[in-house]
């Protein structure tokens, strides 16, 4: 779920041995593992929402109704993660690396075992259950970049393997919905339906149990001081971090831009499913499409942009960008006309984050920037909990609404910002 910022993205990757490969690659697939898991199921479940007669819903449940549950479904990931996310890190420096994925990687496995029965058995509460063990074990994304940063000797190393994490993120953006898309359609292979994707990510889950036992040592050098105050300073630090007001506003700023994005993304499989009747594997190509265009905004647009424009100035431009072009997707019905405007919106996306956060990075001391992170990184999955259930809920009304809704968010971010650029000078 996490985004990275374009430094990460264009670092160059390089496994220099064999040795290198089998330090890295059980942390560079759980990453990616836990990628897929977030974008998977929205190409395989949104069609069966414009399709309200289907078994998974229940023989009497109204189109509200299952508005509803696909948003809830949506909302169980992201919202599981931010819960997770925090206590897996710090079990991870209390118990090592190596013992929480290995949990972290058995849960993927149940959360995905619970998808696969929820389709079999027509079970909207295993969907849920399994979203949200899913979700709460993908908190490992932390664990497993504070591991590849254990390894790293030198901070060439760290760079390199830095940037390894940021490709990861991006493959798990562009093959999860690919995957969910391309895996349960029939005309490939005549036993494909929609529980094969998640055969398959069983399968690499398998297969990742397999490579940390054998490949990964056990950490040698765990901490075994107490959590609790050690998650009280932290308590303390957070509280520290929002005295400034140019902080607090920029990271309200962030909020409402992560609101506008999550809930654009997420109204995209359920928008092309009842507006344009895409099944699975259309939508999942459209997802990779975005993914692909996003990727590229990260890493060449946002080089481009910083080079040119002070980071304020970036932030401003494509946040009103971002609302003409979210207004434009709102009114605009031709499905060639959504595919030219992914562009700028995915373009202010890439530009938006990563010049935000540099900026509040850059009022942040330097022994608070881990906290600054995971501050963001915590907002950020809040945002994609409360949109998953808005996507659903207000695309009963209006399936364009969601669009509609995203650029009011990034309008409330633009005037804040201007605000901030008012007290600035």
């Amino acid at each position: 779920m996490r985004q990275v910022p374009v430094e990460q993205l264009a670092d160059t990757i390089i496994v220099k041995s064999p040795q290198s490969f089998r330090l890295v690659a059980p942390f560079f697939i759980v990453i990616i593992l836990d990628a897929i898991g977030f974008g998977i199921i929205a190409p395989l479940l949104a069609p069966l929402v414009a399709q309200a007669s289907h078994v998974l819903w229940g023989a009497h449940a109204s189109s509200y109704v299952i508005h509803i549950l696909y948003g809830l479904i949506l909302a169980a990931f992201p919202i599981s993660y931010m819960i997770g996310a925090p206590i897996l890190g710090a079990l991870s420096d209390y118990l090592g690396r190596k013992q929480v994925l290995f949990f972290c990687l058995v849960g993927v496995l149940i959360g995905f075992i619970c998808y696969v029965l929820s389709f079999s058995l027509a079970s909207i509460s295993l969907l849920i259950l399994g979203r949200v063990l899913a979700g709460f074990t993908s908190g490992s994304q932390g664990v497993a970049q504070a591991a590849m940063a254990d390894i790293s000797l030198a901070s060439k190393d760290k760079a390199i393997n830095i940037g390894m994490i940021a490709v990861a993120m991006t493959l798990g953006l562009v093959l999860g919905p690919l995957v969910g898309g391309e895996l349960s359609n029939p005309k490939w292979i005549s036993w494909f339906s929609l529980t094969t994707p998640f055969y398959f990510v069983i399968l690499l889950s398998i297969f990742n149990l397999f490579i940390l036992l054998i490949w990964v040592k056990s950490d040698n050098n765990i901490s075994h001081q107490a959590v609790l105050p050690h998650l009280t300073q932290h308590w303390q630090n957070f509280i520290a971090l929002f005295k400034s007001t140019k902080i607090c506003l920029l990271l309200v700023v962030f909020f409402f831009f992560e609101l506008g994005w999550s809930l654009y993304y997420q109204s995209l499989a359920l928008f092309l499913a009842e507006q344009f009747h895409f099944q699975a594997q259309t939508i999942g190509l459209f997802l990779t499409y975005v993914g692909i265009i996003l990727s590229f905004g990260l890493i060449a647009i946002v080089r481009l942009a910083v080079n040119y424009l002070k980071l304020k100035t970036v932030i401003f431009i494509a946040l009103l960008i971002g609302v003409i072009s979210l207004i434009a997707v709102y009114g605009f019905h031709l499905f060639i006309g959504q595919c030219l405007l992914v562009i700028p919106v995915t373009f202010a996306v890439a530009l938006i984050y990563t010049s935000l956060i540099t900026l509040v990075s850059n009022l942040v001391a330097k022994d608070q920037q881990g906290l600054l992170m995971g501050t963001t990184d915590g907002l950020l999955a809040l945002a994609f909990a409360i949109t998953g259930f808005l996507a659903g809920w207000l695309a009963y009304f209006n399936i364009n609404l969601p669009f509609l809704v995203a650029g009011c968010f990034w309008l409330v971010a633009l005037i804040i910002v201007r605000i901030i650029y008012g007290l600035m000078s």
